[in-house]
């Protein structure tokens, strides 16, 4: 990828946003969310795993279920989840690519190493 090509600007945007996005202040709900899982079903740590699984089990229940969320204008996920109208079968497309595309693993943090695979 040359500096100053399209294709390096198209990364260069993607990253920006990207990297913008992994901060705890920009994802409010998420992080509430965290914290209230956190709160309810982590504090006292339950003595084994599978009572801890219960636990989480329980506040999935009563999160989706039972507990009005003011976002949702008071209601319950589960009240306005709608399922997808798109099947999920687990697979993803097969994709074709050109002849001079060149293959290259992504990073954890999200640079791309200088030569392709």
């Amino acid at each position: 990828m040359k500096i100053g090509s399209p294709l390096a600007r198209d990364f260069a945007r993607h990253y920006e946003r990207s990297a913008r996005g992994k901060h705890p202040q920009q994802n409010g709900r998420h992080e509430r969310m965290h914290l209230t899982l956190k709160k309810e079903a982590t504090k006292p740590a339950c003595r084994n795993f599978l009572q801890q699984q219960a636990r989480f089990d329980k506040f999935i229940e009563v999160f989706n279920n039972e507990r009005p969320h003011e976002a949702l204008n008071m209601k319950c996920p589960a009240e306005v989840y709608q399922p997808s109208p798109r099947p999920y079968t687990g697979l993803l497309e097969r994709r074709e690519w050109q002849p001079n595309c060149q293959r290259a693993i992504q990073l954890p943090t999200h640079h791309l190493p200088r030569k392709g695979v």
